[in-house]
């Protein structure tokens, strides 16, 4: 991964995102860019002069960032619950038998029941269908038959 985070430097080191996401039909790799972010401190993408993604480090040019909050917010479910009482909670006795076994196969198909049966049906649709007309809704549609077109 190191490699192709260091074949996009060249093409990211001075683009702004808008310039990233809009030449992306010249063979720019989102998963490589990405890829910048996920592997901050790794010494490879200090190497070839990535940065970093840690926001605090990074020099914003032309515009003050400093007071933009998206508002994100992470908050539990079921499932997280579930994973806390296992991980870290009574049931931590438990994490070698549900996660080490074919028991954790049940947390995958609970996952694709619940998502594809209830959620999506029921909430999920609408907020999907709401999402597609947003500008990150086409950039995805775009990605249909791959990041380049048709393979």
């Amino acid at each position: 991964m190191a490699d192709s985070a260091a074949a996009v430097g060249e093409h990211v080191r001075e683009t702004s995102a808008d310039e990233v996401l809009g030449r992306q039909d010249e063979g720019l790799d989102l998963a490589a860019i990405l890829a910048v972010l996920v592997l901050e401190g790794d010494g490879a993408v200090a190497d070839a002069g990535l940065g970093c993604g840690n926001p605090a480090d990074i020099e914003v040019v032309g515009e003050d960032v400093s007071s933009w909050n998206f508002g994100f917010t992470v908050g539990d479910n079921a499932a997280s619950k579930v994973g806390d009482m296992l991980w870290f909670g009574p049931f931590k006795g438990l994490q070698r038998l549900m996660f080490h076994t074919p028991i954790v196969n049940s947390f995958i198909v609970g996952s694709y029941l619940y998502h594809d049966y209830v959620w999506y049906p029921t909430s999920g649709r609408s907020r999907v269908k709401g999402w597609d007309s947003t500008d990150w809704g086409r950039l995805f549609e775009r990605y249909k038959d791959g990041p380049l077109g048709k393979p």
